[in-house]
């Protein structure tokens, strides 16, 4: 069977046929396997190019927003810093005008406290030596007064009369008219007031009522052991906390004169029946209701 096979003229065309499409097969799928790898390998190659470009071109814009936010955060603190350096700067400056003003704050109150200890001494001086004087002259007009007992009876009644007036003139002086006086002559001038509590209030003096109620402006105030100052544009202090007042030597000067003027131009009158308006008047001028200058009398003065 074999050889009737091989022998055969058809078997062997189709066994020709066969290898022949065989081999047109095998060269066909060999051309389409090469192009098909060709192709996937383009393709390949064109999707990673296009990867590596996406890729890359991610990534630039990335290192671009980073640089711009880099670039923004920099200049963010640059300006941060220059503020900063600019208030300290400032802050340095005003620090520095604190203390200076502090500085002079403190040397003007420690000339003002020296001036101030410096004028109660003088005033100190000035009130014990007027009152020794004051005494010294008491004591002379008793001398004579007792030199004098062997003189009428008439005579004695009126030295003593001259003497009680004179004492009558004295207190009147030291405790109700002088004060006012002073403090009005003193009106729109510094003054320093004591306060019973040990504090002391430097200003100016707008007014002062009779019962030496003072209205000061443009005020220094220290405590009561000097260690804190402070200041106050305006403020009423009641006459009965006043301890003592420091005025200025002019308004003294012109308060006794106005009181010597006042006493002068008072002689003489107020004459009247027994027991009543005997020897000079002491006017109205300067009298308050009630006693009502009595109250502030003998504070400093």
């Amino acid at each position: 069977m074999a050889d009737s096979y091989e022998n055969d003229e058809d078997v062997l065309q189709m066994i020709q046929q066969i290898k022949k499409i065989t081999k047109e097969s095998k060269r066909k799928f060999e051309n389409e396997i090469d192009y098909l790898v060709e192709d996937t390998k383009s393709n390949l190659l064109t999707h990673v190019d296009e990867e590596k470009n996406s890729i890359k071109k991610e990534a630039e814009e990335k290192l671009n927003n980073y640089r711009e936010n880099l670039i923004k955060y920099e200049k963010g603190i640059n300006e941060k810093r220059r503020h900063y350096l600019k208030l300290k700067s400032d802050l340095a400056t005003v620090v520095n005008n604190y203390k200076k003003r502090m500085k002079d704050f403190n040397m003007e109150t420690e000339n003002f406290k020296q001036t101030y200890e410096r004028d109660k001494k003088e005033l100190e001086d000035l009130e014990d030596r007027e009152w020794s004087e004051l005494n010294t002259h008491c004591v002379e007009l008793l001398s004579k007064t007792k030199s004098n007992m062997c003189a009428t009876k008439n005579e004695t009644n009126k030295k003593l009369r001259k003497i009680v007036f004179f004492l009558r003139e004295v207190k009147r002086i030291s405790t109700m008219v002088f004060p006012l006086t002073l403090l009005k002559c003193s009106q729109n001038q510094p003054v320093m007031v004591e306060l019973k509590n040990g504090e002391t209030y430097s200003g100016f003096l707008v007014f002062c009522d009779r019962f030496m109620n003072l209205h000061m402006k443009n005020i220094i105030c220290t405590s009561k052991d000097g260690d804190k100052f402070w200041k106050i544009s305006e403020c009423y202090v009641r006459g009965n906390s006043v301890k003592y007042i420091r005025v200025q030597d002019e308004a003294i000067d012109q308060a006794i004169e106005e009181t010597n003027e006042q006493k002068a131009r008072n002689i003489g009158r107020g004459r009247g029946g027994r027991g009543r308006g005997r020897g000079p008047g002491r006017g109205t001028d300067n009298r308050g209701g009630r006693g009502g200058q009595m109250r502030g009398g003998r504070r400093g003065f």
